[in-house]
């Protein structure tokens, strides 16, 4: 098997986490600095968020 299993394992996990903390109704902090690698501010008052995984890897494992 090519590739490394590790991180396929890891993405379904984390996969599995994420759909759990959709059914919530709530943000929390402990759920902002599992996802979320920062927020930026801009100075005409946009906002950046880069999230610490790609939306299509989401999709596509």
């Amino acid at each position: 098997m090519h590739g490394d299993n590790g991180t396929a394992e890891s993405l379904v996990r984390f996969k599995k986490e994420l759909r759990q903390f959709m059914k919530l109704d709530e943000l929390t902090p402990e759920m902002v600095h599992r996802f979320v690698d920062r927020i930026e501010v801009q100075a005409d008052g946009s906002v950046n968020i880069h999230y610490k995984f790609a939306a299509t890897a989401l999709l596509t494992a």
